[in-house]
């Protein structure tokens, strides 16, 4: 698995991302969860702590998730995503800069 578009997806739970073994989306170059946190961070956490053993990923959108909390990003290390080129956080501090310093 190398892409998955999960864009506008705000209603999956947070147990639904613990059902995902971590490691499964190891190949994973591309993501879009664009609009899946601007309602509520339920999940965040989890979605990110599995992203976070995605090495090869080169691409995210983030867009219009600004309900996803700094707990969220803590679960992502520094140097996770070495070979990301491309990312969009537009809006996700729109109302709160919560979570841009662990960014």
């Amino acid at each position: 698995l190398e892409e998955v578009d999960f864009s506008h997806c705000s209603k999956i739970p947070s147990s639904a991302w613990e059902q995902v073994p971590d490691g499964s989306w190891e190949k994973l170059k591309t993501c879009n969860f664009a609009y899946c946190f601007n309602d509520s961070g339920e999940g965040a956490v989890e979605l990110l702590r599995l992203l976070q053993h995605c090495r090869d990923l080169e691409e995210v959108d983030f867009s219009h998730c600004e309900k996803i909390p700094s707990s969220a990003w803590e679960q992502v290390p520094d140097g996770s995503w070495e070979k990301l080129k491309k990312c969009n956080f537009g809006y996700c501090f729109n109302d709160s800069g919560e979570g841009a310093v662990e960014l």
